[in-house]
């Protein structure tokens, strides 16, 4: 599982971005975001390089790869995307 830098006080979770401007952890924490973004970018890229068995694919287009029944699908590796910039959890497919 992997998640941007996080502050837990019991069931109550704070994220750098609801930090106040002036707050004495913001710099800190945004420190620690650069380092989490960018190695989420780096797994990012290379899961979307990836295919069957770890061998090189295309990357696919982000706004749909797939239509099926009038249906439009996006890419679970974009969505993951959205989920770890959205502060959610990710799950890093091995």
């Amino acid at each position: 599982m992997y998640h941007r830098p996080r502050l837990g006080e019991g069931l109550y979770i704070c994220f750098t971005d609801e930090m106040d401007d002036g707050h004495v952890l913001k710099a800190h924490f945004e420190k620690k975001f650069k380092l989490f973004d960018l190695l989420f970018e780096e797994m990012y890229l290379r899961m979307l390089a990836s295919g069957n068995e770890g061998q090189p694919a295309a990357v696919p287009e982000e706004a749909k790869i797939h239509e099926q029944n009038g249906l439009s699908y996006r890419h679970a590796i974009y969505r993951m995307r959205d989920s770890y910039y959205g502060n959610q959890d990710c799950l890093i497919p091995v």
